[in-house]
């Protein structure tokens, strides 16, 4: 089984840090090859879908990611991918981009989130398999200054909350988003925290409940619709 990870960052720095973890995050899960393929540094590879049993759509250091013509051709790759009934999970920007998609729309939050916040999983949320095994409650790590809003004439179905965002939508059957970050453990976490607020992290923004930081099942759970669509 394989599954490609399409990375959205300008910087090679950028792409190590979140698209490769994710895809090392990921081969902890299975036997198979989890490749990361640049699509906004470099011009975007030749994908054949045929090759993949799942695809997943990083994060992004850019908040206008859409003017890069490998925006456009990720999006083709997953309009592709839902067509075939792939299993598709965007993270963060990855996730904006399938609202997008999906009719939905973004927005400017007042201020970035960067530190570790409580997600909720709403009763959608408890039942879907993506979430299968976590708690109703769980710390994740966040880095993101754009957020997916609700609007009362769509039907969204939305798995999960924090206080400021939309944490979590199933688009479609086989199409997920997550505006968190699973694969970030508490060093990791806590080094972003620094990088981006030039502090160590507040108490605030610091994680509490270690024992709470579980969202890397997502993962897992992830490769199992992926094995499990497969068969």
């Amino acid at each position: 089984m394989k599954i490609a990870v399409l990375d959205l960052h300008r910087w090679i720095k950028n792409k190590v840090y979140e698209s490769v973890k994710i895809a090392n995050t990921l081969r902890n899960y299975f036997d198979g090859e989890a490749a990361v393929f640049e699509m906004i540094r470099i011009i975007p590879p030749e994908i054949n879908l045929n090759e993949f049993s799942a695809i997943l759509v990083s994060g992004s250091d850019s908040t206008h990611i859409e003017k890069y013509r490998g925006y456009k051709i990720t999006r083709e790759i997953v309009e592709k991918a839902w067509k075939q009934s792939i299993p598709v999970l965007g993270v963060c920007a990855g996730s904006q981009m399938l609202g997008k998609m999906w009719g939905l729309h973004t927005e400017f939050m007042d201020k970035p989130e960067v530190g570790w916040y409580e997600i909720e999983l709403t009763d959608n949320g408890m039942k879907d398999e993506l979430f299968s095994g976590l708690p109703k409650k769980f710390v994740s790590f966040e880095c993101h200054i754009k957020r997916i809003y609700e609007d009362e004439s769509e039907n969204i179905n939305i798995l999960a909350r924090s206080q400021n965002c939309i944490q979590a939508v199933r688009y479609d059957k086989y199409v997920w988003g997550m505006q968190f970050h699973p694969e970030d453990t508490i060093e990791e976490g806590n080094e972003q925290i620094r990088k981006y607020d030039r502090r160590e992290p507040s108490s605030k923004s610091a994680i509490h409940s270690p024992e709470k930081l579980v969202g890397r099942t997502v993962y897992k759970n992830f490769i199992e619709i992926a094995r499990k669509k497969k068969q």
